[in-house]
């Protein structure tokens, strides 16, 4: 039971690393894109356009609705660029602390069940002798 317990731990933070690891790699792409437009590139034309790694994973009859919908968020975040410029730069270690913060909890929750896995052993160990 202990074998399940860590299995499945580390099951869940492998998965939890990888979405963190996509959500800084769109944030990052997002910091590079509000860059760009600050040089004089026009915003709601550069969001409208993905990474090529990113447009392998999303279906085909997704992609321009997505699009569409960063283009139409790309308006909106243009006219408050200066302050979303700003924020963005904090986004990515924000994001780090949030997968340390649930990867502690993550770790917490398998110590408590491994450990309440060994006492039930012990106590019905007790019992029968």
């Amino acid at each position: 039971m202990t074998v399940a317990i860590w299995v499945l731990f580390t099951v869940l933070l492998v998965v939890w690393s990888g979405v963190v690891g996509i959500a800084v790699a769109v944030t990052r792409w997002a910091a590079q894109t509000l860059e760009d437009s600050a040089s004089g590139k026009d915003l709601p034309a550069s969001m409208s356009e993905l990474p090529a790694w990113l447009t392998v994973w999303i279906p085909e009859d997704v992609l321009p609705g997505l699009q569409a919908l960063l283009h139409g968020a790309a308006q909106l975040i243009e006219s408050s660029l200066p302050w979303v410029g700003a924020a963005v730069g904090w986004l990515v270690p924000l994001i780090w602390i949030g997968w340390f913060l649930v990867a502690l909890a993550l770790l917490l929750v398998a110590v408590f069940c491994h450990v309440m896995v060994k006492r039930s052993r012990v106590s019905r160990h007790a019992m029968a002798a």
